[in-house]
Parts: C-alpha cells; structure tokens; sequence
C-alpha cells in the first residue's frame, strides 16, 4: 500500500488515490500519523521509505508535526540507523517544524550512541539557539552523552542550579557510570539526599562489581538489597553469577541458581547465558560433563520457553570447548530448522568443535542431576 502511494508521487495523475478521512475532514491526526508512521517503519525498508512516507503525509495534506517526527526518530533510534535519523532531523527542519524538548532529547541519545563530540556539541548549540531550558529528560540525555566522569559531573552541578528533580538525574547519573568508584560515590550522595537506591542503581553496581572481579564488593553490594528493603530481581542473581566466569566455579554458580528459583525469581536467558558460560570455562570437570550439563541447561531454557540465540550461542561454546562434534551438530541442524544463520559467534565454536579429533560423545541428563553434579563439583 505505502509503495504504491510513494508511486503516485513520482508519477503525477489525476486519479491518485487518497487515505481515508480519519475524522470527516480529510485530515489525520498527530497520534493516528504517528501510529501509521511507526506500522510503515515495521513493514517496509526503513532507508528507501521512511522520508518519502513524511513527503507523502505532507503531499497529500496531512500535517506533518513534531509528533510524527519525534517517532520517526524513536524508531530509527531503536534499529540504530543514527545517520538516516540525523537526515529525517535536516527534513524537520527544512519543512520549518520546530523541535521540541523531545526530539534533543532523542537527538543527544542518538549523538551518544555514534560518541560523535561534534555532534553532541550541535545539538546542544540547536537547544540554546531556540531557548529551551534544561529540564529532567534533556538532563538525563546529556548524561547519556556524557563520555567521563568530569563531564557528568558538571551535568549534576548544572541541574542543581537549575532546581531540577536530584533524586532522579542522580540517579540516572549512577546508571551511565563507568567505574565502580564513581558508581559508589553517586550511591553515597543519592543517599545523603535521603532518597534510598533503586533495584536498578544496585544492580548497575553490582555489575561494575562482577566486571572488576570484585567477589567482597558484591556480596556487600547484593547484602544491601535486603537492608534497603528491595528484592533482587533477575538481572541482579544473573550479575552475581557472572563473577563466576572467569574461574569457571560451578559450585558457587549453581548455588547462586538455586538461591534465584527458591526466591521465586524466573531465570532469563541472560542467566542460562552466563551458567553455560560458566560451565565452559571451567576446567576442571571431564569434557563429557560438561557437554552434559550445557545440554541439559538449554533443554531447561527451552522447557521454560526461553528460545534465545544467546542461549544457544553459549551452549555451541560449550561444545567448542569440549570438542563434543556430535552435540555442536545437532544444535547447528537445530538452529537450521529455526532459519537461524550461522553467524561469526556460532560459526567459531562449531568449527572448533568439529576439529576436535577425540571428542566426548553426547549424553543427556535431567537438570536436576546436572545441577547436583555443579554443586558437588569443586573449582581447585
């Protein structure tokens, strides 16, 4: 439908069809737009359409405003066409639509992600031009496209002086953190204000804590979701185990799994991810173990209808550090049948799988004695 309107633009008739009248003017309005703009971003090829779609909501009278422009940009955004998301912004401004606090805000988001200084620099010499004012959702966006810990800084000290919300741009503050000492230091100053953290402020932490390798930092971390009241949701057990990647501790790891489900918290696939990444670095246990345990963890995720190819991805590392041919096999025939290509992630493993000259040969198991073998099992 949308090509064949695009094609009554290119070839002038007099019988070109129009939309339907949304409210008996003839007119659509900004939400409806917005609403067919986002459906055409799903349906057709974002690079050939989207700015002949805008073209030809104007063309055919319907007004094209902000609104319709600031989706444009939340879904170019989301698929991370930065580069056709700045075009649509020039377009917004040739046809003489003012921006608003919405569309910097997206803009600066955009201008983080392509860590372009120049164009963060444009975009906040656009907003002092047009006389916006700083407010909570520019703040957090700047804070977004803040590169280091100077410059986030003086973001916080120039929203204090504007009399802004503290509670939540310090806290979006300690979500863009780097480091675990200036995520710390955040912590300790959102909660002089009296605010107290959120799940997601100890769970960036935590994570800062399980980069570093930190094992004391993080238990003190995790120990303060009980004391500040919270429960630790997935993300949080699922950054607990990733400590354990690096050694490779089953043990510890399938402790941490059993703490999760007896806490009522359903695992995800970023939590099967780290297990198998786990079970893959441990070198300890027998080759044939470990292509068992791997095995019987994705059955699990796909039990609990986890079908990810992350999961996947990390059970063909698995067999790739094993050896096990017939395993990496059987999951490539798997991936085949779902359309999944074999990408880089799982082209690797797999030919290192297949390499492998004596490889242990595949055996299932029940997750329940996989996960009493990690728990017996003992990292030296």
């Amino acid at each position: 439908m949308l090509r064949r309107r695009l094609s009554c633009i290119a070839v002038p008739s007099c019988n070109r069809p129009h939309p339907p009248s949304v409210d008996g003017a003839g007119t659509m309005s900004d939400a409806q737009t917005a609403h067919h703009l986002s459906r055409s971003v799903e349906e057709v090829d974002l690079q050939l359409c989207l700015r002949p779609w805008i073209r030809a909501q104007r063309y055919f009278g319907h007004e094209v405003s902000v609104l319709t422009y600031n989706s444009a940009l939340r879904q170019l955004r989301k698929r991370g066409l930065d580069r056709l998301a700045l075009a649509i912004y020039n377009d917004m401004l040739q046809s003489s639509v003012a921006p608003d606090a919405s569309t910097f805000s997206l803009l600066l988001t955009i201008a983080a992600r392509r860590r372009n200084p120049a164009i963060v620099a444009a975009v906040r010499h656009a907003m002092t031009a047009r006389g916006f004012k700083l407010n909570e959702e520019i703040c957090c966006s700047q804070l977004r496209a803040a590169t280091t810990e100077e410059e986030r800084d003086v973001l916080v000290q120039v929203a204090a002086k504007h009399s802004l919300h503290m509670p939540q741009v310090k806290e979006y503050a300690l979500l863009r953190s780097t480091s675990f000492a200036e995520a710390y230091r955040r912590l300790e100053d959102l909660s002089r204000t009296g605010v107290d953290p959120s799940v997601r402020g100890l769970t960036h932490l935590l994570s800062l804590c399980c980069k570093a390798g930190n094992e004391a930092a993080a238990a003190e971390v995790f120990l303060s979701f009980e004391d500040s009241g919270l429960t630790p949701d997935a993300a949080a057990w699922s950054c607990l185990m990733q400590l354990y990647v690096r050694n490779g501790n089953l043990q510890r790891t399938a402790q941490t799994f059993v703490r999760m489900t007896a806490s009522d918290i359903k695992p995800t696939d970023f939590t099967f991810s780290i297990f198998l990444a786990v079970v893959a670095n441990n070198k300890t246990m027998s080759p044939r173990d470990r292509a068992r345990v791997g095995l019987a963890l994705w059955q699990r995720a796909s039990d609990e209808r986890i079908d990810s190819i992350y999961v996947s991805t990390a059970l063909m590392k698995v067999y790739g550090q094993t050896g096990c041919q017939v395993g990496a096999r059987c999951l490539r025939e798997n991936l085949h049948r779902k359309g999944v290509k074999m990408t880089k992630p799982l082209s690797v493993p797999f030919a290192k799988a297949v390499r492998a000259r004596k490889g242990p040969e595949l055996m299932t198991t029940s997750f329940e004695d996989a996960l009493q073998l990690c728990l017996a099992h003992k990292t030296n």
